[in-house]
């Protein structure tokens, strides 16, 4: 029963859950890929909670020692800023095809990213379950759980109020999520944190009470931590802007794979015109404010 472990151990057997062979299949190329600097290979999302991982795209976080030597120096000084670099793979598995978006940090931004950066892009994603699929030695797997550990205190730790004095005991892990989706330019519908908290109700009941220190412990007063969140919505909607640009440079494929997500969350096709295509940093940014405009990216 949930009651009868800490959170330390509900995390670690989280992080163990075994994956479908569609993912065991993308690791074993990333192996080959980054052959001895692999430090570790994660597992979370949308394809993690649903049934079949081949009808959508997997994403994985791909840990590394240092980006250079699977970068250029423009690109891995550009992952180092403002990471991670994101990449597209595919592979045969089970005589289907496995896709998957990852996500390529060296473990130093990895654990800054979740413990001190005032942005919650790393905190709120890692604030949900997550595989570890491999991993490299006993050390770096204690490093990646202490991480995993810290993202949902953090999260807790930085909302603006902590009442659960509410009909809906995940009411705060809803207000939680709901506030890291606006912290970014995102094309899913506005309940998609509220579907992530539904998947793993057993999990986040749980951690209401194992939170309840560390989301008091230490605070900031209630004016100054709703001032920081609405000044991480407007820092985090320039960032996804800056991290789209990077794209062009770090995410071969990226420009497709953005309006390839685009229709498939919206349902709308997406025309870009060739000028942006060929010279994206002049003529882009109307395509973009359009877009905003018209409710496709949030």
């Amino acid at each position: 029963m949930a009651a009868m472990r800490n959170f330390p151990e509900l995390l670690l057997e989280e992080t163990r859950r075994p994956a479908p062979a569609a993912v065991h299949a993308l690791v074993d190329a990333l192996r080959s890929k980054f052959d001895e600097t692999l430090v570790a290979v994660l597992f979370y999302g949308s394809c993690r909670r649903d049934a079949d991982p081949y009808e959508g795209l997997i994403d994985l976080y791909v840990i590394v020692d240092k980006l250079r030597p699977h970068c250029s120096a423009l690109s891995a000084t550009l992952g180092w800023l403002l990471p991670p670099n994101v990449r597209y793979l595919e592979v045969p598995s089970e005589g289907r095809t496995a896709r998957c978006k990852y996500a390529l940090v060296s473990l130093d931004r990895f654990r800054h990213g979740i413990e001190q950066r005032f942005h919650p892009y790393f905190w709120a994603r890692f604030a949900q379950p997550t595989s570890i699929v491999w991993c490299r030695d006993d050390s770096a797997h204690e490093a990646l759980v202490e991480s995993l550990l810290a993202a949902p205190a953090r999260l807790m730790q930085e909302l603006p109020t902590v009442s659960t004095e509410s009909e809906d005991p995940l009411a705060r892990w809803r207000d939680a999520f709901r506030r890291t989706y606006r912290a970014e330019l995102r094309v899913e519908s506005g309940d998609r944190g509220d579907r992530l908290v539904d998947s793993h109700r057993d999990y986040y009941l749980f951690l209401n009470s194992e939170l309840d220190g560390a989301a008091t412990s230490g605070r900031r007063p209630w004016l100054l931590r709703t001032l920081r969140w609405d000044l991480r919505i407007v820092q985090g909607k320039a960032i996804s802007v800056l991290r789209l640009f990077k794209g062009f440079y770090t995410f071969e494929g990226g420009f497709d794979y953005l309006i390839w997500k685009l229709e498939r969350h919206t349902g709308q096709h997406v025309e870009v015109p060739q000028r942006v295509r060929r010279w994206p940093l002049i003529f882009a940014w109307p395509m973009l404010w359009r877009l905003y405009r018209e409710g496709v990216l949030r």
